[in-house]
């Protein structure tokens, strides 16, 4: 398989910074770095391939220049000439008015842990819409800036004052849970009273269904989304609900096993084939806590190498689904019913979720009253409490930007994916337009 470069160009302060990315395939040809072994990680951070048929290497990277992605208008074009997303607006707003006339369509409650500006002007497009359509019936944006991110808190300031749609409701900085079980664990429970809120309010009923969504969701396959919800409020039993979501360790599996993508192929030889991990056992484990004291359960894809620590793998996913919309849009759609949903009993990261709310608050009370560790984690025992699996939809795709290693970290990916930000933009952008147009010419019938 042959290694590809992408190079990624965006204007800094009058200067062109040219980024070159590898997307390595397995098993490249090339040069050893030198003759000592090299851990896998070391390997990958030099942006090199790992070598799953022998001791790890890394390898002279192909100068092969695939794309050019810049913030002009004629290159994002040219990324999604093959899909069609005016037809793909169009059908999302006809089918819209299938769903609401449904008496049987669930309340929605939509909540963001709002932090960063750059996201949020991206993902609450989505939520207008959302709203437009009568999809949700409130977006509840928690400022968790704690006053640190001045034009972040400004953005939102600005927002909720300029809007003229009348479910967003703000709530201030969630505090620390004063519950006893928190007493040993208090960076467990920063956000308890986000939790509390969902569960001591009364105006909430049961048949409720709550998202909580990380800001950074770039994307929201909303095709797909009213089906998602009707799911969610069909299921009976303790789950929690989880999209199929771009950069994140659970989509990553589920895409892996249903798509044929470089990629994805890629960084499954890395997990499988590399570092040995059965993939599937950890998905259907359910959590073991023998001596009753550690409830932190570990990613997927591990700690140590997770998905969540590799700003390349972020860049990788996104480059596969922008660059090839239709295979995540419309072929993974093709699966049997069966398969629509997947049972999971591991850990899975929170970048979205979904439950009825007499789930949620079940299992908040649990987490907040019983246990204590973080969110994340407890989705990994959530399944041993609950004798109930989670589940994750296959159809119903959503893209989460970046973990904080990730985005975060100095590497030489950070240029490539502020360029993709601008990219996820642009298509929200074109729904946002065509949602307008939708509007007024259903206010003139």
């Amino acid at each position: 398989m042959k290694s590809i470069l992408l190079v990624v160009s965006i204007l800094s302060a009058g200067r062109t910074i040219d980024a070159q990315l590898p997307l390595c395939g397995v098993g490249s040809s090339g040069l050893k770095c030198d003759e000592r072994l090299i851990t896998a990680s070391h390997c990958l951070d030099r942006g090199c391939c790992w070598n799953p048929t022998g001791e790890p290497k890394c390898v002279n990277r192909d100068r092969h220049r695939l794309l050019t992605a810049s913030t002009s208008n004629s290159t994002i074009n040219s990324w999604f000439s093959s899909f069609p997303w005016s037809q793909y607006s169009r059908d999302i707003l006809l089918q819209s008015h299938v769903y609401v006339r449904r008496n049987s369509y669930p309340r929605v409650y939509y909540a963001i842990f709002a932090g960063r500006s750059k996201f949020l002007k991206i993902h609450l497009q989505y939520c207008n819409i959302l709203l437009q359509l009568n999809y949700v019936a409130e977006v509840h944006i928690w400022d968790v800036t704690a006053g640190d991110d001045e034009d972040t808190r400004d953005y939102i300031s600005k927002f909720i004052r300029d809007t003229d749609l009348a479910g967003y409701r703000l709530f201030g900085l969630p505090s620390y849970s004063s519950a006893p079980s928190a007493l040993n664990f208090s960076n467990s429970y920063l956000y308890g009273s986000f939790y509390i809120h969902y569960l001591n309010t009364k105006r909430y009923t049961a048949t409720d269904i709550l998202i909580k969504a990380d800001d950074d969701i770039v994307f929201i396959d909303l095709s797909q989304f009213a089906r998602f919800i009707n799911a969610v409020a069909a299921y009976k039993g303790s789950h929690l609900h989880f999209p199929n979501i771009i950069n994140n360790d659970l989509g990553f599996i589920i895409q892996s096993n249903r798509l044929n993508s470089s990629a994805l192929n890629k960084w499954m030889d890395f997990y499988t084939l590399g570092l040995h991990l059965n993939l599937s056992e950890k998905m259907s484990m359910l959590h073991n806590d023998n001596n009753g004291s550690q409830l932190v359960s570990e990613p997927l894809t591990t700690w140590r190498f997770g998905v969540h620590t590799r700003p390349e793998f972020a860049l990788d996913m996104h480059v596969a689904f922008l660059s090839s919309p239709q295979t995540f849009l419309k072929d993974i759609q093709q699966l049997s019913s069966e398969e629509r949903a997947i049972a999971i009993n591991g850990r899975v990261t929170t970048n979205m979720f979904a439950g009825r709310m007499d789930v949620i608050q079940n299992c908040f009370r649990s987490f907040l009253q019983d246990n204590c560790c973080d969110f994340d984690s407890f989705t990994g025992i959530w399944s041993s409490i609950s004798g109930q699996s989670n589940l994750a939809h296959t159809n119903f795709l959503v893209s989460h930007f970046a973990f904080q290693l990730q985005y975060y970290a100095e590497s030489t990916y950070s240029a490539a994916l502020e360029a993709i930000i601008v990219v996820y933009e642009e298509i929200a952008n074109k729904f946002s337009r065509a949602a307008v147009h939708h509007m007024k010419f259903q206010s003139m019938l």
